[in-house]
């Protein structure tokens, strides 16, 4: 409210909008989900404008265009009505790009980005991201478990069994 052309006030409320609506979507409120996500959206444009180089602000968009994707085609004269056309390929376009130039969303982005390319069955693609974080960061254990569920549903069950195994390891270690 201070400072209409503050860009980074923009992204982080932007970030706030989406994340509740992502929370309100799992809640099983789609309609006031979409609500914030589309005025996440819009701060988060809004935000690039101000700063083309903000490229931490294209995780949300590529949250937004991928998950709507994923509403139930009965909501999707709702999305129409409103002006939100579902792109799956903008989508995980956007998550590429904050998974190479972002600063603060490269990780989460890389994180998503593995999950969602697994769940469109560009495997090589999900692995290649997880592989590249558990690299970059061995003592993150999560990681490790993601890519153990990964591998388990991709039937390679005694892949997942070391990276689970392996993550129990880390933990007795350096816990959480």
């Amino acid at each position: 409210e201070q400072n209409d052309r503050d860009a980074a006030a923009k992204f982080y409320l932007g970030g706030i909008y989406g994340y509740r609506g992502m929370l309100l979507q799992t809640d099983g409120s789609l309609v006031k989900a979409v609500s914030e996500g589309r005025q996440a959206y819009v701060l988060l444009e809004e935000a690039v404008e101000e700063r083309p180089d903000l490229y931490d602000a294209h995780m949300g968009f590529g949250l937004f265009r991928y998950l709507v994707t994923k509403a139930p085609r009965s909501i999707h004269w709702v999305l129409k009505l409103v002006g939100i056309t579902p792109d799956l390929e903008g989508g995980l376009q956007s998550l590429r790009l904050a998974a190479e130039r972002g600063t603060y969303t490269r990780n989460e982005a890389r994180l998503y980005l593995a999950q969602f390319l697994f769940n469109e069955h560009r495997k090589d693609e999900a692995f290649g991201y997880l592989n590249d974080l558990c690299r970059e960061y061995p003592e993150k254990t999560l990681f490790l478990i993601l890519r153990a569920s990964l591998l388990q549903r991709d039937g390679h069950p005694d892949d997942s069994l070391r990276d689970a195994l392996d993550a129990l390891r880390r933990n007795e270690h350096h816990p959480l």
